[in-house]
C-alpha cells in the first residue's frame, strides 16, 4: 500500500489564479441628513448614480476596482404638511464629463511581475461644479451636534490619535529596515481642477 504523504504533491497555482470573484453593482442610492423644525425638515442629501465594484482574490493579494457614475450633494427641504421637497444643488459633475464616470479607484496589493511593490493605487475624479453655499454648512453642523455626543467625539479623536502613531511608527520601521526587505507603494491620481461658484447672495437660486 503506498504512503499517501510520499504521493501527495502540493498544487502550486500561478500568481494570476483567483480564489474569489465578485461583481456588485448599485444603481441608485440616497443619503439624507436632516433635522425637523416646526412643520419643516432641513437638510443634506447625497445621491449616487450607477456604482460598480470588482473585488478579485488571488494568491498573495487582492485587486479591487470600484467606480461611480454620478455624485451629486443637494440642500433638501420638505415641508410636512404638504409632502412637496425642495432641492438646492451645491455640488454635481460637470456635464462636459456627462458620458463618464465621475470617480474610478483600483488598489490592487502585491502586484503580479512587480515584487518591490506593495501596492498600486490608481485613482481619478472627473471635474465638478461647487456652489458655495453657507446653509449646508449649518445644516451639517446641526445634524452633527445632533447625533454624535461629546463622549462619542472623544472616543473618535483618541482612535483618530492611535491610528496616527501607528502610521508614524510603520513609517519609521519601514525606514530603517533592511533595504532589500523594504517595498513601495505606487499611488497615481488624477484629480480633474472643480468649479467654485460663490454667488453674490449666498443662499439665494439666482
Amino acid at each position: 500500500m503506498k504512503n499517501f504523504n510520499e504521493e501527495y504533491k502540493p498544487v502550486r497555482r500561478p500568481e494570476d489564479y483567483f480564489y474569489l470573484v465578485v461583481d456588485m453593482s448599485l444603481r441608485r442610492a440616497e443619503l439624507l441628513l436632516g433635522s425637523k423644525l416646526s412643520h419643516q425638515s432641513n437638510g443634506v442629501g447625497v445621491l449616487i448614480n450607477n456604482v460598480a465594484v470588482n473585488f478579485q482574490l488571488r494568491e498573495g493579494g487582492y485587486h479591487l476596482k470600484m467606480s461611480v457614475a454620478d455624485l451629486q450633494n443637494d440642500l433638501v427641504s420638505l415641508d410636512l404638511d404638504s409632502g412637496q421637497l425642495q432641492r438646492t444643488n451645491v455640488f454635481s459633475k460637470i456635464q462636459k464629463f456627462r458620458d463618464q464616470k465621475y470617480l474610478e479607484l483600483e488598489v490592487e496589493s502585491n502586484p503580479v511581475g512587480r515584487p518591490n511593490i506593495s501596492t498600486n493605487i490608481n485613482l481619478s475624479i472627473k471635474a465638478s461644479i461647487i456652489v458655495f453655499n453657507p446653509e449646508l454648512v449649518k445644516r451639517l453642523g446641526r445634524f452633527s451636534r445632533l447625533k454624535i455626543n461629546q463622549q462619542n467625539r472623544q472616543a473618535a479623536i483618541e482612535k483618530l490619535g492611535e491610528i496616527r502613531s501607528q502610521t508614524t511608527a510603520n513609517f519609521s520601521r519601514s525606514l530603517t529596515g533592511d533595504a532589500s526587505d523594504r517595498k513601495l507603494a505606487n499611488i497615481n491620481v488624477s484629480v480633474t481642477a472643480p468649479l467654485l461658484i460663490v454667488p453674490f447672495e449666498p443662499g439665494s437660486n439666482r
